[in-house]
């Protein structure tokens, strides 16, 4: 079966290979608070900011999930003002944990079949949010966009959840101060493991105090030093650190990336499958969404099963109305003949 459920997706094939080293070497039972631990650490950071082109002041730390990013930001910032924009379920379930902390949350939804209008995003203070790609309705937030808001709130911190998208597609991180992960989709990892990135604009927007371990400020400074708040997944970080050191270059994965929507996205047309956002302009180049258009999903799902795939569910409102596919780097020109097939066959 080849797995094209948006996350947790197929894996990386050396994830075996990666994982012996990992208990040959005896890195997943070393103490981590120690020497060894800290070089390996730091090791892991470097390649994952190097790989990235993330700035060398930008911090990287790790997470259980990107999930718990939410929670992290929502309480680290209860000092500062709260700007939610979104479009899909997952944004919205990022406000809604919002607002239950009793935050100062201002809540701006947009339509998914336009781009999100710069316009009404200018001279904001606190925190903007923004879902740079909204997997339940497989749309994104391009790089003009976000340098605009950038541009036009120099006072504010811009935060984006890239769940789906970091690891399969290329994008600037000066665009933003905060931006999240997880492992189990562009990543090509098993599930368990979040990333969090941020710029040093962040620390100055912090709570000064807090009554919570997981907080954003206590994260960061254990992430200077090399270490996790947490006992950490050693093994997650050892096969992602192994996994950028092998894999084809960011550049390469992104122009991939985008040679295989536009084959998939011509497949659905000439096949008469009508895309849940029918604005080309702003739908995701990894996650996409697909109408039933009158079907019922278990009979897709039989069909995909026959082919050999696993597809995902709809999401949110879509979720009785469509079905989701990824287009992940992980996935081989095999994979992606074998899903051309199948939805040739609908």
């Amino acid at each position: 079966m080849i797995n094209f459920y948006p996350g947790p997706s197929k894996i990386y094939p050396g994830i075996a290979k990666y994982f012996e080293e990992g208990l040959t070497s005896g890195l997943f039972s070393m103490n981590h608070r120690s020497t060894a631990f800290h070089e390996f650490y730091n090791s892991f950071k470097t390649t994952f900011r190097t790989y990235f082109n993330i700035p060398d002041d930008y911090e990287v730390s790790i997470l259980s999930s990107a999930t718990e990013a939410w929670e992290v930001i929502n309480q680290s910032f209860s000092n500062q003002e709260f700007h939610h924009y979104f479009n899909g379920a997952f944004g919205k379930k990022w406000k809604d944990y919002n607002v239950l902390l009793n935050n100062k949350v201002n809540t701006h939804s947009f339509d998914y079949t336009e781009a999100l209008n710069t316009s009404v995003i200018k001279n904001k203070e606190g925190i903007i949010c923004l879902t740079h790609n909204e997997t339940s309705n497989g749309t994104y937030i391009n790089d003009s966009i976000l340098i605009e808001i950038r541009t036009n709130n120099p006072n504010a911190l811009i935060a984006i959840d890239s769940t789906s998208i970091l690891g399969g597609f290329t994008f600037d991180f000066n665009n933003f101060d905060i931006c999240f992960s997880s492992v189990q989709k562009c990543l090509g990892q098993p599930s368990g493991m979040g990333i969090i990135i941020t710029s040093p604009k962040v620390k100055g927007f912090l709570n000064q105090s807090t009554t919570h371990y997981n907080d954003l400020g206590n994260i960061l400074k254990n992430s200077e030093k090399s270490e996790t708040t947490h006992t950490p997944n050693s093994s997650g970080i050892y096969t992602l650190y192994r996994t950028l050191q092998d894999i084809n270059p960011l550049d390469e994965i992104n122009k991939r990336t985008k040679l295989r929507f536009e084959t998939l996205i011509s497949t659905c047309i000439e096949s008469n499958l009508s895309i849940v956002s029918p604005n080309k302009e702003i739908c995701s180049p990894t996650v996409i969404c697909i109408n039933l258009d009158g079907r019922r999903f278990t009979e897709v799902e039989n069909i995909a099963l026959d082919h050999q795939i696993i597809i995902g569910k709809g999401y949110g409102v879509h979720k009785e109305t469509s079905f989701r596919l990824a287009n992940f780097p992980a996935h081989n020109d095999e994979d992606i003949k074998t899903l051309i097939s199948f939805l040739k066959s609908l």
